[in-house]
């Protein structure tokens, strides 16, 4: 009986997925990121960016959407980190590490 009760119990982790997790986009160009929340009906997500080599806008920036713009100016190091945070839940994240690249003239 006791195995028959935990056959019946499903756990449903809440995840938090990032799209895509490794891009490479061009000095001042967009990348369209998604963050998708399962396990909740919550799927809000706040979007933040941090880099080694920048601060604030120098990093570029990014649209409460998930819409990445690089900034014009490549960062040395020439990545960022950006972050998907669920509003429900802080403790719930998930981040892609983006390389910026020269713009090709």
């Amino acid at each position: 009986a006791l195995l028959a009760l935990l056959l019946h119990f499903e756990y449903n982790p809440v995840l938090l997925l990032i799209s895509p997790d490794a891009p490479t986009v061009a000095a001042g160009a967009t990348q369209q990121f998604s963050a998708t929340v399962k396990g909740t009906s919550d799927s809000a997500v706040l979007w933040t960016i941090i880099g080694g080599g920048c601060t604030g806008a120098e990093c570029g920036t990014i649209s409460p959407s998930g819409l990445y713009t690089a900034p014009n100016l490549v960062p040395n190091p020439p990545t960022v980190q950006i972050t998907a945070t669920s509003t429900k839940d802080p403790n719930l994240t998930a981040s892609a590490l983006v390389s910026i690249v020269e713009a090709k003239r």
